[in-house]
């Protein structure tokens, strides 16, 4: 039985954990917000547990120098309802991946200083 959160702010602690994949667990995520950490995701694989939230709007987990990868293909599965994403100042490298076309809501992004190369994909004309 998993727990019914709808606001989580753990913002600009000292946590210097890895991000569980057990956050979908929870049943309910409307704000998430983990900024200003030490935390770490192998992989970012945090993102795949995010699936299962269906009403989240904002995802922040900006200023965690020890996220470090690429921004996998899984963003995809993130909510159609997330309206901002804040991820500035990992250490996030590689191509912007298609999938990021499929956050039709999406009205603030925020990704600068990434390690990013290519080509800006044509499915962000969609945002």
């Amino acid at each position: 039985m998993g727990l019914w959160f709808t606001h989580i702010d753990m913002s600009e602690n000292y946590i210097s954990e890895s991000i569980p994949n057990t956050l979908g667990n929870l049943k309910i995520i409307v704000f998430l917000n983990i900024e200003g950490n030490n935390v770490t995701s192998p992989g970012m694989s945090f993102l795949s547990s995010l699936a299962n939230y269906k009403g989240l709007e904002i995802l922040s987990f900006n200023s965690n120098p020890l996220i470090d990868g690429e921004l996998p293909g899984v963003v995809k599965n993130l909510s159609s309802s997330l309206e901002e994403f804040y991820a500035f100042a990992c250490n996030i490298k590689g191509c912007i991946p298609s999938e990021i076309g499929n956050f039709n809501r999406l009205i603030n992004i925020q990704a600068e200083k990434y390690r990013l190369t290519g080509m800006i994909p044509m499915a962000i004309e969609g945002l």
